[in-house]
């Protein structure tokens, strides 16, 4: 059971890891990313728990999180559109900031 689990993970990230080399995004960037958006998800419960113990609700930790990976959604987005019109993700990014 453990090693069908293992081998299901690794073609899991295999393909999420192929998905970002063909859209040129950073796979290291995307899991920094995901890490702040995870703390980030971590400290709005706690500080609802400070605030107020049973306002803490799963419903409401669902929305939290779908929107967090909503979040996450909008590189790939760009990303995507940015391929499909053979733009430079460097060009882009030196326009923006200079």
């Amino acid at each position: 059971m453990n090693q069908t689990v293992n081998t299901e993970m690794s073609i899991f990230m295999a393909v999420i890891a192929s998905f970002f080399t063909f859209i040129d995004i950073s796979i290291i960037q995307m899991g920094v990313l995901a890490a702040l958006m995870s703390i980030d998800f971590v400290a709005g419960l706690v500080k609802s728990y400070r605030i107020n113990p049973q306002n803490i609700k799963s419903e409401t930790a669902k929305i939290g999180i779908i929107s967090k990976l909503l979040y996450l959604l909008v590189p790939i987005v760009i990303a995507l559109a940015m391929k499909g019109l053979n733009i430079e993700g460097i060009g882009l990014v030196l326009v923006n900031f200079s």
